[in-house]
């Protein structure tokens, strides 16, 4: 029986900065970045499915929430060389600010809930070893390396889905336009967990962290 491939998933930079040595930390304003760093025997496949909702409520009610499924993965080159993966959320960025909720609303004909406003993003990542095909790599590395978004992982298609406060119950999430599929192979697993809580009325909140840590496959 061959050696279980084995992938380390390690965390070289955080913001809050003290989220490298602590799983919980509070906030200043609403964002938080951790860059990590893929290492793994070369030329191995590491296949990561990670799923992120965000969602905005005011009170009791939710006024916007997003969910996206992506599939990506990390091609280790032939070389020893480091592969850095971002896990990152900004509220003002990504469009999750209060004035730009507002617009999004009333661009719809819509009005938020009454009631304080609470933002809450979480992320669950499932990172292994697999394989893909039919790939078209967003980025190459000087060592031989790859990185690219898939458009199905396991037979689940890469998708995200927009709901707005007033709308009937989310549907059917819209397919992300990727190229190429991969699978899990039979070797250990990690599992990671990020989760984000930010209330704009007293601009507090806090980021909390877990993994990767491994799984029963």
């Amino acid at each position: 029986m061959s050696e279980p491939l084995t992938l380390r998933m390690t965390l070289v930079t955080a913001a809050p900065a003290s989220l490298l040595s602590r799983t919980r930390a509070e906030l200043e304003r609403p964002g938080y970045a951790l860059r990590f760093q893929v290492e793994g025997p070369p030329g191995a496949i590491a296949l990561q499915r990670v799923e992120t909702r965000v969602r905005l409520t005011h009170g009791d009610e939710v006024a916007v929430e997003y969910h996206a499924i992506a599939w990506e993965y990390f091609a280790l080159g032939p070389a020893p060389e480091p592969r850095a993966d971002v896990h990152d959320f900004d509220a003002r960025r990504d469009g999750w600010a209060a004035g730009s909720i507002e617009r999004l609303l009333r661009r719809q004909g819509r009005a938020a809930p009454a009631g304080s406003p609470r933002l809450e993003v979480t992320k669950e990542l499932l990172l292994g070893p697999g394989v893909v095909e039919g790939v078209r790599p967003a980025r190459r590395s000087p060592g031989g390396g790859a990185f690219g978004l898939l458009a199905e992982g396991e037979a689940e298609p890469s998708s995200a889905c927009l709901w707005l406060v007033g709308e009937p119950a989310p549907g059917a999430a819209r397919e992300v336009e990727r190229a190429g599929r991969g699978r899990f192979t039979d070797h250990p697993r990690l599992a990671a967990h990020e989760r984000l809580v930010w209330t704009p009325a007293t601009g507090t909140g806090w980021v909390e962290r877990r993994g990767y840590e491994p799984i029963a496959c």
